[in-house]
């Protein structure tokens, strides 16, 4: 006996939504940008990722744990153990960079896709994050957090976690040696290179968005101050 399986019509609060990564990555602000504005509860996520090489590009790496598995598609790859045209699904904790062979060559470059997507309704998510020791690969600092908190508007797509997050993290860490020091070897790591994947520019830009999100709301709603006529003479 065959079940026949049906793909029930778009969500109408979500239509369908098209995008060339290609050009979508000249505007990015942010490595692991979402290309499209869903992330509730059931959403499949692509995230667009563009790296680049030359001096003060190097990207490092670092470790994460995702209880949803995530689809890596690459567009294009050159300098890396990443190939273009390569499609693979992650281990739920896995290192995260380009893997360039030469760290910060003028010839790499990446444009890679990753795609998650979120637990339904009443299913926990979460996510972690940690640097490791460059020198002996200990890790470093780690935290942790729940990954689909959702948004207090219906109506507004939640920030993506991991780049909030990792802000957040990155600015701890670079802030402090002690975090920075090995307790294994003692080594002193450099800081993250939060600047080139802009993390903190997503957080910045999110946060003013939804700030002027409410003012222009309050401005629209605003009622009009009526104009008192005035008397005769």
């Amino acid at each position: 006996m065959t079940r026949e399986l049906n793909i029930p019509a778009p969500d109408p609060t979500r239509p369908p939504l098209t995008a060339n990564v290609f050009h979508a990555v000249r505007s990015a602000n942010t490595k692991l940008m979402p290309m499209f504005p869903y992330a509730e509860d059931g959403c499949l996520v692509p995230c667009a990722n563009v790296f680049s090489g030359g001096k003060g590009y190097g990207i490092g790496v670092f470790n994460h744990t995702n209880s949803v598995d995530e689809v890596s598609i690459t567009f294009a790859s050159v300098g890396s153990g990443i190939r273009s045209g390569d499609v693979f699904v992650g281990a739920r904790e896995h290192m995260v960079g380009a893997f360039f062979h030469e760290e910060e060559s003028d010839q790499n470059l990446m444009v890679i896709v990753v795609v998650q997507r979120q637990s339904e309704a009443g299913v926990a998510q979460h996510e972690s994050l940690s640097f490791i020791c460059a020198k002996c690969q200990a890790s470093l600092s780690r935290v942790e957090y729940p990954a689909k908190t959702g948004h207090a508007a219906a109506d507004v797509a939640p920030a993506l976690e991991t780049l909030t997050e990792g802000a957040a993290w990155a600015r701890e860490f670079n802030a402090s040696e002690e975090l920075r020091t090995c307790k294994k070897c003692g080594h002193l790591n450099a800081p993250f290179p939060l600047r080139v994947w802009g993390w903190e520019d997503y957080r910045r830009n999110y946060e003013t968005a939804e700030k002027a999100r409410a003012l222009y709301l309050s401005e629209a709603t605003r009622q009009p101050k009526r104009k008192v006529p005035h008397a005769a003479p």
